[in-house]
């Protein structure tokens, strides 16, 4: 379930960051970030508070998700479920890590 949960959330999120990229927000608030391209300090600053305002919201659905596990069925709950989170550099995605190997 776990896997469903992170696929289809990263296809959401990509989506939602490559909009907010080139076609901004609804009704065209805020311009889309390539409008500031020639700017690179605003430019990565606005990815950055983009992905600033978009982590909260992930975090609540992880831990409302997470917040009935158990360690039955292979789930295991965690006080802080983002801090198990890793890079994985030959998908480029991120796997939840239990004592060191991925789940």
């Amino acid at each position: 379930m776990l896997d469903e949960y992170c696929t289809s959330r990263r296809s959401v999120l990509v989506r939602a960051f490559i909009d907010a990229l080139t076609l901004g927000g609804v009704g065209g608030t805020p311009k889309p970030i390539e409008m500031h391209a020639h700017d690179p300090k605003r430019y990565v600053g606005d990815m950055l508070a983009w992905l600033h305002q978009t982590i909260p919201g992930e975090r609540e659905n992880l831990l409302i998700l997470l917040k009935g596990c158990d360690k039955t069925g292979g789930l295991f709950c965690f006080d802080n479920p983002l801090s198990l989170l890793k890079d994985c550099d030959k998908t480029g995605g991120y796997f939840l890590m239990i004592n060191d190997s991925a789940c």
